[in-house]
């Protein structure tokens, strides 16, 4: 895979890896400065498989590069400059995953690939092939379908909790837990603090649906998976690269890195247990290397970067975490210039303090704080920036708009602050009018900034029909 017409690069994170998708827009050949591994992907019966995973990464390396299998079941990958040993893997939903070892060192290597298929197909479900499998046959069903979905999928994956199989108490227990994080973080906040009453009040009627679909017995699942990817879609080239654990002492690790990253999907879902957390926004810089913001508590990472060539990570610690810790970060963009924003947690030293923007050259490596003014909101999650190089960020209860060459912030409240939940905006974006536009995530509401900044506007969204609404009372 050498001819190239078009490229198309984005970043994007999954576990404890950052991934570059390299779309081509036309078939491409084995190059001659380079050399080409190839092969077919067909299953145990003969039958030629497309939409087939197929990764290899170098011995020693961090940077894994994955193709998919076409309509002939063929694969190829882009040309491989470096001669040595390599590990080559292919792998699809409901079927086990097959491994190989080969050794480069002339113009082309064919590997091929017979997949078996496995009985249990669960652990290898996506999230949204969960959600989807999950009965909905009865009204009780569509109700407790709805109860899962509106509660139990926010802060985390279904498919973490689903993996795994648990009666009634055990189901019950879990939900206990469950209602007692902090609503938006995802964080446990004690056996003191005061349950979600939503869980609580459906909490034996959702164990016991949860316990017949992913119980002991047998499931009341109806297995729906999505297709593999084919035509354009499989010609997309994955570039991952294996970010190492910050504070890799506090956790079980291979050698600093996730035991278990999401790159064999035969093992499940992966954990915040073993270190796969940290990594939240991603973005590529001017240079092409990628980098990433930090959300969790760290004592040496606020921001990461990695060589997009090499895989070496580069890390910056931005001091003012609580007990010494790094500064947390979270939404990160770039702008017309190459400076990268991105969200930074309110300083511990400083008291009132709230959160706040701030910037890195990936050039220098300096970085500034820019706190808003006392009195104004903080900025929370997320982060982008508007035609006219203006900074927008999310606030706790509308946007925060921050001008680069005067250092001004400029704050915009969300009209709507109670619904059916709280009104905290997340996501924001900005159009090529220099207006912000913000998510109230939790009541169904759009903001826009008004040219006055004492006036904002808003945008209802229909609700969301649920399965059971017939079903449903007050």
């Amino acid at each position: 895979m050498a001819t190239v017409e078009r490229l198309t690069r984005v970043a994007g994170l999954i576990g404890g890896m950052i991934l570059a998708l390299a779309a081509f827009a036309a078939p491409v050949h084995a190059a001659s400065d380079g050399m080409l591994l190839a092969g077919t992907v067909r299953s145990q019966s003969g039958e030629m498989l497309e939409g087939v995973t197929v990764s290899v990464r170098a011995d020693g390396s961090t940077i894994t590069t994955s193709v998919f299998t076409d309509e002939q079941g063929n694969y190829y990958f882009p040309p491989i400059s470096t001669k040595g040993k390599y590990r080559i893997w292919a792998q699809a939903t409901g079927f086990a995953t097959e491994r190989a070892e080969v050794e480069l060192a002339g113009a082309v290597l064919h590997q091929n690939f017979a997949l078996k298929t496995v009985k249990d197909v669960v652990k290898q479900l996506t999230p949204q092939e969960f959600v989807t499998s999950l009965p909905a046959d009865t009204p009780e069903h569509r109700k407790m379908k709805d109860v899962f979905y509106n509660n139990c999928t926010g802060c985390h994956p279904p498919s973490y909790p689903l993996q795994n199989r648990f009666d009634a108490n055990g189901w019950e227990a879990i939900i206990s837990v469950m209602s007692k994080l902090v609503n938006g973080s995802g964080n446990y906040a004690g056996i003191d603090a005061a349950p979600f009453p939503v869980m609580t009040y459906y909490k034996k009627e959702l164990a016991q649906y949860l316990a017949e679909a992913r119980g002991p017995g047998a499931s009341t699942m109806q297995i729906k998976l999505r297709p593999r990817p084919t035509g354009d879609p499989a010609r997309a080239v994955i570039t991952e690269y294996a970010v190492p654990v910050p504070d890799a002492d506090h956790f079980v690790t291979d050698n600093g890195y996730a035991t278990n990253d999401g790159s064999d999907w035969s093992l499940g879902t992966p954990s915040k247990l073993n270190g796969v957390t940290g990594l939240h926004d991603a973005q590529s810089d001017f240079n092409g290397n990628i980098w990433f913001t930090n959300p969790e508590p760290s004592y040496e990472r606020s921001l990461g970067m990695i060589d997009a060539k090499t895989g070496k990570l580069t890390t910056i610690m931005i001091p003012g975490g609580e007990g010494g810790r790094a500064a947390a970060t979270h939404g990160l963009a770039i702008d017309q210039k190459g400076v990268l924003w991105f969200t930074v947690s309110p300083m511990a030293s400083a008291e009132g303090a709230v959160g706040s923007l701030g910037s890195i050259d990936p050039n220098t490596m300096k970085f500034e704080v820019y706190p808003p003014p006392k009195g104004m909101s903080g900025v929370t999650g997320s982060v982008d920036v508007d035609l006219k190089g203006n900074i927008w960020g999310s606030g706790v209860d509308g946007a925060l708009r921050f001008n680069p060459a005067t250092h001004q912030y400029t704050e915009y409240k969300s009209r709507t602050l109670t619904g059916h939940g709280s009104a905290r905006s997340y996501g924001i974006a900005a159009d090529r009018e220099g207006n912000g536009w913000w998510t109230e995530i939790n009541i169904d509401i759009v903001g826009k900034s008004g040219t006055d900044p004492s006036e904002s506007y808003e945008i209802r969204l229909p609700p969301r029909a649920a399965l059971s609404e017939r079903d449903l009372t007050a």
